[in-house]
């Protein structure tokens, strides 16, 4: 964690570095604004630079530009729980810390001589599932860029599944489709949508 440089340019030639010794590098950094980003510029460096045989593999569902880069309030990262002894869950509630999840970006990059003839396929839960006044929505990430998922609260299993959706789920590439300004509507019809892709 923290172990990159904080320069995203010399972070990129040091995993170009390792790159060329291993076939796979999973690079994992803290999960706060200022570090996921940094590795989200990195991967662009790594996209841009895809004829050099190394690339990105995960997080991410697609070879695209990432759209998490076009607005400095986004940032993608995923958590995962702690699962803290008592005494050391203790210790975190005192000093005013999460005891139950962490928050944690990462990329993995393979050494390949091309990227994959086909896009890879789903979409990405990248935030926290809100409610908003009468719709429940949630970002997520794909080929065509970033978008929300909603579900109007009228359609009440639609909603709750939305409400569910847990943050780095992938998700059917279908779900995105027809989407409008960004919004990509959910009910009863398209619920089979909000499960991972085979």
């Amino acid at each position: 964690f923290g172990e990159l440089a904080g320069d995203a340019a010399v972070a990129y030639a040091s995993i170009a570095r390792l790159g060329s010794a291993h076939s796979e590098l999973l690079i994992v950094d803290a999960g706060d604004h200022r570090h996921a980003r940094r590795l989200q510029t990195v991967r662009e460096a790594l996209r841009a630079q895809a004829g050099l045989g190394r690339r990105v593999t995960a997080p991410c569902p697609h070879d695209d530009a990432c759209p998490a880069l076009q607005r400095d309030r986004d940032w993608c990262h995923s958590r995962a729980r702690k699962g803290l002894p008592p005494r050391l869950a203790a210790f975190a509630r005192a000093v005013g810390r999460d005891q139950d999840e962490m928050a944690y970006a990462f990329l993995a990059v393979s050494a390949v001589s091309a990227p994959p003839s086909a896009p890879r396929r789903g979409v990405l839960v990248i935030g926290e599932p809100h409610k908003e006044k009468g719709r429940a929505r949630a970002p997520v990430c794909g080929p065509g860029g970033l978008r929300f998922l909603q579900a109007l609260k009228r359609d009440r299993a639609a909603f709750d599944a939305v409400l569910a959706l847990e943050r780095g789920t992938r998700l059917h590439d279908g779900i995105a489709v027809g989407s409008v300004a960004d919004t990509a509507h959910v009910d009863a019809t398209r619920l089979s949508l909000l499960s991972r892709p085979d």
